[in-house]
């Protein structure tokens, strides 16, 4: 080993909890993102599918330019669909 530290390749955004309208998934939101970011949705299957959050949305349906809040509900709007128990994760 070169170093004692550790190497962070990516960052957990959330798992989806469910589907709603327009096409929207739901979150429990774990670290920020923003509108605009391209996210890596994993499959159970193994699979990994790039795409980009197109809107990032409140419970009441307010648009939001990012997810700061840790622990927040969130639906979020992507190129690709998503289906419940999907993780999606960012490269850092």
């Amino acid at each position: 080993y070169d170093s004692n530290t550790y190497v962070k390749n990516s960052v957990y955004l959330g798992t989806v909890s469910g589907t709603g309208e327009k096409g929207r998934i739901c979150i429990s939101q774990k670290n920020k993102f923003l509108a605009g970011d391209e996210i890596i949705i994993m499959k159970p299957d193994g699979r990994d599918i790039r795409t980009r959050v197109l809107g990032i949305y409140d419970d009441d349906g307010n648009s939001m330019p990012s997810a700061p809040h840790p622990g927040q509900s969130l639906h979020v709007e992507t190129e690709a669909g998503a289906d419940v128990y999907d993780i999606l994760r960012m490269d850092a």
